[in-house]
């Protein structure tokens, strides 16, 4: 990662799932869709796309197995938020 990473968001129609705007419905899907997670069953418009992403993503340190363990991570922390937000905003 970049110094300047500042993570990844999780935008939703209703707004930013780490800032508590998305329903339970949609923090539930998200929840099912990470448990299942797998990188390089990932599809791209475009086939070239597709090809160049696999070749970096292997290239990386840990390949496929790192890159589903960060997208995992960020997906479980981004529901760990918005639960948090939640909670807040009804505790009182």
């Amino acid at each position: 990662r970049s110094g300047n990473f500042q993570g990844l968001l999780l935008c939703t129609s209703t707004g930013v799932l780490q800032e508590g705007k998305a329903g339970t419905d949609v923090a539930v899907a998200v929840a099912k869709t990470a448990a299942e997670l797998d990188t390089q069953n990932a599809k791209a418009t475009s086939e070239d796309d597709k090809l160049m992403i696999h070749q970096l993503i292997q290239q990386m340190p840990g390949g496929f197995e790192a890159m589903n363990i960060f997208v995992r991570d960020t997906i479980c922390n981004a529901l760990q938020a918005s639960h948090q937000h939640y909670e807040r905003t009804f505790a009182g």
